[in-house]
């Protein structure tokens, strides 16, 4: 294959691809919910404040470090619990979640070669789970929540800068 016809090949699989991922969103109601990827990788899964889907559904993929789950429910009782802890974990994938209480927020998303896929704006009420580079502007005053795993370890021991963005400097 030349070059022309390799490009032409993926760009076919990959528009074949988002399409068969906004048909599995639309079977599953998850139509609002957009799942950000950079070709097959999911890069993040943007929630925006209007969602509105029905009893409960996770957003995040059952082998996902954190858990993300969208109640729209009344009427019921969630039975008193505790989560067992869960043993022989050496090594996870650090994903953030992210929930904008009120401001604005644009949120920079990176491929594994460090390359800035796309930009999302979040807005009150709005949320992301992120699992891969980012970087964050606030473009309003803003409050907002943050998850991601523990322990924490520091900066120096939990961050590596992405430097040479066109735009930015690594502080």
């Amino acid at each position: 294959m030349n070059i022309k016809n390799t490009y032409l090949y993926d760009t076919i699989i990959r528009k074949v691809y988002n399409m068969y991922i906004l048909v599995i969103l639309r079977v599953y109601n998850m139509s609002e919910i957009n799942k950000i990827y950079d070709g097959s990788t999911l890069l993040g899964i943007y929630v925006p404040a209007e969602v509105n889907k029905q009893e409960l559904s996770f957003i995040s993929d059952p082998t996902f470090p954190l858990q993300i789950g969208f109640h729209n429910r009344e009427g019921i009782r969630i039975e008193p619990h505790y989560h067992k802890d869960i043993e022989g974990i050496n090594s996870i994938k650090i994903q953030e979640f992210f929930y904008i209480i009120e401001g604005k927020i644009l949120v920079e998303l990176y491929n594994v070669a460090n390359e800035k896929i796309t930009e999302q704006i979040l807005k009150s009420g709005d949320s992301i789970l992120i699992m891969s580079g980012h970087g964050i502007r606030l473009l309003e005053k803003t409050k907002m929540l943050e998850v991601k795993p523990g322990p924490y370890l520091g900066k120096e021991n939990e961050k590596v800068y992405i430097c040479g963005d066109k735009n930015d400097t690594c502080l």
